[in-house]
């Protein structure tokens, strides 16, 4: 602790308010832990990070006011708590791991904001935790997917597709459903026949947006899928395996040029298709 001060400015008011500001600084599995007890804990509630999972060093401000009294309740605290958090990481977030962070905070009665930067699952990520007291945590991820990136992951289209894509992840705000929907700019990126025929100039407009949700042992399933860019359009259920790789598409909207109305199911068979 460092930096205190403890301040009454009107001892006329029964009973007299008090005020203590400081600055604290120290390991963010302290911080965490101080989460737990009250008030804090009423805004925290939902959160499942365990503070013995939590690495980093907090620098914080803290200011407290309180009736200056006897006995107290968690009520008659009100407290105000900023500044930010270095090099931290945290083994088990929305399902995945976050790593090298560097996050900024802040923490009034009823609510916490978060927001920060580094690498989540993997990936460079930038993050948003918005948590109000009696709610689920809602949490946003954006992520930037180039082409190194996507080679790691083993979402390489070679020449198909070329340049950055930005993805945005809303984990589910149930932190035991590890299911989460993502929205893929396709703006920036240059397709050349990733589907039969699709030609797509890196500028012109094109969104991707499915909810994924994963399988136990690899792969998963990319519901509600929604594709748009220019005459290419296309609505289904898409499940991928442990390999990255299609196992089967239920599609109930394919267009690929003006005119088209197709559906249908596809399958991978020896080195075709069943449809």
């Amino acid at each position: 602790l460092s930096d205190g001060t403890y301040t009454i400015r009107d001892f006329a008011q029964k009973p007299p308010n008090q005020t203590v500001v400081f600055g604290m600084k120290g390991p963010a599995r302290a911080l965490a832990k101080l989460m737990t007890m009250q008030p804090l804990a009423r805004a925290a509630k939902g959160l499942e990070a365990r503070p013995d999972e939590i690495e980093g060093v907090a620098d914080l401000k803290v200011k407290l006011d309180m009736p200056l009294a006897d006995r107290l309740d968690a009520g008659d605290i009100r407290y105000a708590i900023t500044g930010g958090v270095q090099d931290m990481s945290i083994d088990q977030v929305a399902g995945s791991s976050l790593q090298n962070a560097t996050m900024k905070l802040s923490l009034e009665p009823g609510l916490m904001l978060l927001t920060g930067k580094g690498v989540f699952d993997g990936l460079p990520a930038n993050f948003d935790l918005r948590k109000a007291e009696g709610q689920e945590p809602q949490m946003a991820l954006s992520v930037v997917l180039d082409e190194a990136t996507r080679k790691r992951k083993g979402l390489d289209f070679g020449d198909a597709l070329t340049g950055p894509l930005q993805a945005d992840i809303h984990p589910n705000a149930d932190p035991r459903d590890q299911r989460y929907d993502v929205d893929i700019d396709l703006t920036p990126v240059r397709i050349k026949d990733l589907l039969p025929g699709w030609q797509k100039p890196a500028g012109t407009p094109g969104r991707v947006s499915f909810s994924w949700d994963p399988a136990d042992k690899g792969g998963g399933t990319l519901d509600k899928l929604k594709l748009e860019s220019g005459p290419v359009s296309l609505r289904g259920t898409v499940t991928i395996g442990p390999d990255n790789k299609l196992r089967k598409a239920m599609m109930d909207v394919i267009s690929l040029s003006p005119g088209d109305d197709f559906q249908g199911v596809f399958e991978p068979l020896g080195n075709g298709w069943k449809v």
